[in-house]
C-alpha cells in the first residue's frame, strides 16, 4: 500500500504537471505540436488509475485473508472448547456399565472403570444406525483372535433402537437385550468380545458424542455413525467417523499405550 500511494502521488504529481503546461499552450494559441503532451497526460493517470486498481484488489483480498484467518481463530477456539467436552466426558464414560459375556448365556455386569483397570481391557465403542453397527461388527469378525489377544472389548450402540428391545432389570437398570433375544443374534453379535451397553447414561454419552462429530464433520456422521477408542487407563485416544479400520485402530492403540502418547481428540475421518 506504501508503494501505490507513493507511486500513484507521483503519477498524479506529473500529470498535473503536465496538465497544467498543455492548459498554458492552449490559453497562449500555440501551434506546437501537442500530441507528446496528451500521450504524457494518459500515461499520467493511466498510472493513477493502475495503482488504484490494484490497490483496491490488494484491500479484498487482504479483508479475504482476515476472514480465512478469523474463521480459523473461531474454529479452534471451538475445537478447544469440544476437546475440552471430550475431555470430561471420560469420567462420565468409566462411570456406565457393560455386559461382558463371561460364559455361554452367562454375562456379568461392570462399569467400563472396572473393565479398565481389572480386566486391562480396552474398550472400542461403536455408535449408529443399524447398517453402520453391523458393518462394523462384521469387520470386527475378521480380526476376533487380535481382540482377544490384545484384551480389547467392542461395544456397539445402535443409535435409535426399539425401547421395546430393551430389557428391565429387577434392579431397574435398563439393558439392550436379555440371554434369550442374545441367543438369536448373529454369531458376531454375541461373540466373547463383544460387551453391551446397559444401564442408564448410555443415551446422554453418545449423543454428546454425537453432537461433536456432527459438529466437525456434518450430518453425515449420523448415516456413518462413530468409533471412541478408549485404552485401559481410562483415556480417550481416537475418535473416528465412517467405515473403522479396525487392524490399524488396534495397532494404534497398543502402540499409543505403549508409548504412553495421547492422539488428537477431534474426530478423524475413518
Amino acid at each position: 500500500m506504501f508503494l501505490y500511494t507513493a507511486l500513484g502521488s507521483g503519477a498524479a504529481l506529473g500529470g498535473f504537471i503536465t496538465l497544467s503546461g498543455l492548459a498554458a499552450a492552449i490559453a497562449k494559441h500555440s501551434t506546437d505540436d501537442l500530441s507528446a503532451e496528451y500521450l504524457n497526460i494518459a500515461i499520467d493517470f493511466g498510472a493513477v488509475l493502475a495503482f488504484l486498481l490494484l490497490a483496491r484488489w490488494d484491500l479484498q483480498k487482504a479483508d479475504e485473508l482476515n476472514e480465512r484467518v478469523q474463521t480459523k481463530l473461531n474454529q479452534k477456539k471451538n475445537n478447544q472448547i469440544i476437546r475440552a467436552k471430550m475431555k470430561q466426558r471420560e469420567e462420565q464414560l468409566s462411570l456406565l456399565n457393560l455386559d461382558i459375556q463371561v460364559g455361554q448365556d452367562q454375562y456379568q455386569t461392570a462399569t467400563v472403570e472396572a473393565v479398565q483397570t481389572g480386566g486391562k481391557q480396552h474398550v472400542i465403542i461403536v455408535a449408529g444406525n443399524r447398517k453402520a453397527v453391523r458393518d462394523a461388527l462384521l469387520g470386527a469378525n475378521l480380526l476376533k483372535m487380535e481382540f482377544a489377544i490384545r484384551d480389547v472389548l467392542i461395544v456397539p450402540y445402535e443409535i435409535g433402537a426399539n425401547a421395546a428391545d430393551k430389557l428391565i432389570k429387577p434392579d431397574g437398570s435398563s439393558g439392550f437385550a436379555n440371554n434369550a433375544s442374545k441367543n438369536q443374534k448373529p454369531s458376531w453379535e454375541t461373540q466373547t468380545y463383544v460387551a453391551q451397553p446397559v444401564g442408564d447414561g448410555w443415551d446422554e454419552y453418545v449423543k454428546a458424542e454425537l453432537d461433536d462429530a456432527v459438529a466437525q464433520n456434518g450430518d453425515k456422521v449420523k448415516d456413518e455413525g462413530i468409533a471412541i477408542v478408549v485404552a485401559n487407563t481410562g483415556q480417550i485416544i481416537r475418535r473416528g467417523v465412517g467405515k473403522v479400520p479396525w487392524r490399524n485402530m488396534v495397532e494404534e492403540l497398543e502402540k499409543t499405550v505403549k508409548d504412553d502418547d495421547v492422539l488428537d481428540l477431534s474426530f478423524l475421518q475413518g
